[in-house]
């Protein structure tokens, strides 16, 4: 876990707890709601809702590395998915991989021109990054082309808002 405390109150017993009360079955799901409730917890209170996000952060982080059971949080609850759901999951966060590596990659071409670098030094770094980048870029789409899930997968749907596509 990435903190065993919060405000000097430990966080195991409470993950203890949930492991041991909230019923993880994959393809269930746990309302905010319900969990706060066998935390003790008071989710109208900003102190209470930080201890909620910390405790719920943790249980999650547990049930991973005990149970290898993904999950996502979504609307208020946490959803325990399938294990088609948790590869739909993986196969998202590869497409995301390869895009965020294409618009760095774009950003440094766009951004710094090596012409105006002060140093032979910072030009070759620059030829470097540029090398990799591109190796990175090209070797992460062709990572998502090969893995690519079938259209049939389906997984759970949503919707992009930043360009108005449907993502499924």
């Amino acid at each position: 876990m990435a903190s065993d405390r919060f405000n000097g109150k430990p966080v195991k017993p409470d993950v203890d707890m949930l492991l041991d009360r909230v019923n993880a079955a994959p393809g269930g799901e746990a309302s905010a709601d319900a969990i706060a409730k066998v935390l003790g917890l008071d989710l109208a209170t900003a102190k209470d809702r930080a201890r909620y996000r910390t405790v719920s952060n943790a249980y999650r982080k547990a049930l991973r590395a005990l149970r290898g059971l993904d999950t996502r949080s979504e609307a208020g609850q946490i959803k325990f998915l399938t294990d088609k759901q948790a590869l739909v999951q993986g196969s998202r966060g590869l497409h995301r991989i390869a895009r965020s590596t294409g618009r760095l990659k774009a950003r440094v071409d766009q951004c710094v021109d090596p012409r105006r670098l002060p140093t032979d030094e910072d030009k070759a770094s620059h030829m470097l990054l540029t090398r990799e980048l591109m190796a990175l870029d090209e070797a992460s789409r062709n990572a998502v082309k090969s893995a690519a899930l079938p259209k049939e997968a389906g997984g759970l749907p949503r919707l992009r808002v930043v360009n108005g596509e449907k993502d499924s």
